[in-house]
């Protein structure tokens, strides 16, 4: 009998974590749902033989690491909810909020200048790091699908900072992708490095933290154009991509 509890528990548990595969919650959401799962993986642990209790045991650890790090994610979506909301409201009146606030106009001015760069006739502005990162807080601005372990937007300032100090790189620049908040952060899915190096070399400095999902060489043709920038003689444009 105590087999077969164990059995069928683990039956429904299974089951259980193959639907939320298909019925994914929203982020930070699915922690009671996965804390339901793992509670089918104790029958087994408590009340199973050994070649249940290892299963049981190995499905309740997975459960519990499923929980935390949508936990995690969903603090982090919230916290930045939170910040983007005193924003809006004005209840943040550090000496910081308001350089990030002066900084935000700044850059909106910028990106608009050629018009509304929602529309994919406007060119796509490609700002400074400075113009991008100074006052940026924003973790919807760039990077937004790294998973479970985002970095926030002052280490990606850092590792960009560190590449254009580097004597074989001329300028680093953003291109701005949209602005679907205007009381958000501009967002971007590509960085150029112009440099001479090699593509080899470049991925080398990103590593496996910010390793981007693409590489490319050169101002691409496509569906939208981007500002001009002229390229200094024996260097080229390598944009480093981000889904």
């Amino acid at each position: 009998m105590k087999e077969k509890i164990s059995r069928t528990s683990l039956v429904v548990y299974a089951v259980l974590l193959v639907l939320s595969c298909f019925f994914p919650s929203a982020a930070g959401d699915a922690v009671v749902w996965y804390c339901i799962i793992g509670i089918f993986a104790i029958p087994p642990i408590v009340a199973g033989s050994l070649r249940y209790k290892i299963p049981g045991l190995i499905a309740l650890l997975i459960a519990i690491a499923l929980a935390g790090s949508d936990y995690h994610t969903g603090k982090r979506i919230h916290d930045r909810w939170e910040e983007n909301a005193r924003r809006r409201e004005g209840l943040t009146n550090s000496a910081e909020e308001v350089v990030s606030m002066e900084a935000h106009k700044r850059l909106l001015e910028r990106i608009n200048r050629n018009g509304d760069i929602n529309y994919d006739i406007v060119p796509r502005p490609l700002v400074t790091l400075e113009e991008f990162f100074e006052g940026n807080k924003d973790y919807g601005s760039i990077g937004y699908n790294f998973y479970p372990d985002q970095p926030s937007p002052s280490e990606f300032y850092h590792l960009f900072k560190t590449i254009r100090d580097r004597a074989d790189v001329a300028d680093v620049r953003v291109e701005i992708k949209d602005l679907e908040d205007p009381e958000g952060w501009p967002s971007t899915d590509t960085i150029w490095i112009v440099t001479k190096a090699s593509v080899s070399d470049i991925k080398k400095w990103f590593g496996k933290r910010f390793e981007p999902d693409d590489i490319i060489v050169g101002f691409t043709k496509g569906r939208y154009t981007r500002e001009h920038y002229e390229i200094p003689e024996g260097m080229q444009a390598i944009g480093v991509w981000w889904d």
